[in-house]
């Protein structure tokens, strides 16, 4: 019985392409995770004890670049 193995990396790094088979690849935007994290948690340390509270959920746009790792190459499209 054959099985499809795809793989990705949650990384968006540029190396995905070096390879042989091309890694597709979710882009994340990691200055604005960095920035908005260091935020809440400068936020976090200045706030006074009793107003603390729990975590916020962020969301950010993430792009999917497929390449041959999942059957698809769009490099070249």
């Amino acid at each position: 019985m054959k099985v499809a193995i795809c793989v990705l990396s949650m990384t968006g790094h540029r190396v995905g392409d070096m390879l042989e088979t091309s890694l597709t690849s979710m882009e994340l935007p990691g200055i604005e995770i960095g920035a908005r994290a260091a935020d809440q948690l400068i936020d976090l340390i200045e706030r006074d004890e009793k107003k603390k509270t729990s975590v916020k959920e962020l969301r950010f746009e993430a792009k999917l670049v497929e390449r041959e790792s999942t059957g698809k190459d769009t490099r070249n499209m």
